[in-house]
């Protein structure tokens, strides 16, 4: 096997070859200054990717992916407060007690 590490390289490298090839930018057009947020939201998606998949290789895919979905919903209920939120609340957490239930 690969790894977490080795998972998030393949995929990152046939991210980036299906947009060259679909896109097909003139990468020579591009500052220093046009390169930055690019090479800086590459490293952002390396950081989760790498997280989630590692995530995933020690707890599981039900667990990894419930806590990274309620990570950024319940900071969106913390700052918005109720409303709709409580729904998607409700539903991840009724899911995640399901899985846990038929995982048993």
């Amino acid at each position: 096997m690969i790894g977490p590490v080795g998972v998030v390289a393949v995929r990152q490298w046939v991210a980036a070859c299906v947009l060259v090839v679909g896109v097909r930018p003139r990468l020579r057009g591009f500052s220093a200054y046009q390169w930055r947020p690019v090479l800086g939201l590459a490293v952002v998606f390396a950081t989760m990717n790498v997280s989630l998949y590692a995530a995933i290789d020690r707890v599981g895919l039900g667990l990894a992916v419930t806590l990274e979905f309620l990570g950024p919903l319940g900071w969106r209920w913390r700052v918005r407060g109720a409303g709709r939120s409580v729904l998607c609340v409700g539903g991840a957490g009724g899911g995640r007690r399901a899985h846990a239930a038929a995982a048993q």
